[in-house]
């Protein structure tokens, strides 16, 4: 969602919400989502491809990973995090009748489930 800033509004990368209190993070994520859910319903749009749920992993798996920066672009190494971030930013989203994606790319990591 943040390549299409402006127009809608810049917010934190969904990995800064990895280390609050589950119900916290999970609130957070979902005002996110409501905020972004709002904007695009606004300029016609019904589907967003979001949220990325790969796993971060070790960064000693994948030092040489210059392709693709799944370590800038995952949420966390955590499941739960992932899962609680995911799920609340599909709600948010989802209260404005904006469609998410739940994407995970095949081979570059782990993913949650």
């Amino acid at each position: 969602m943040s390549h299409l800033s402006p127009p809608l509004t810049a917010l934190p990368a969904l990995s800064t919400l990895a280390d609050l209190p589950p119900n916290i993070r999970a609130k957070r994520a979902e005002d996110f989502g409501r905020t972004h859910g709002q904007e695009l319903a606004a300029l016609g749009v019904n589907h967003d491809f979001a949220p990325v749920l790969d796993l971060r992993p070790e960064a000693s798996r994948n030092r040489f990973d210059f392709n693709t920066l799944i370590n800038q672009r995952a949420i966390s190494g955590d499941p739960a995090a992932v899962a609680d971030i995911g799920s609340g930013l599909c709600a948010g989203l989802d209260a404005f009748d904006v469609g998410a994606n739940r994407e995970a790319l095949p081979g570059i990591g782990p993913r949650a489930r």
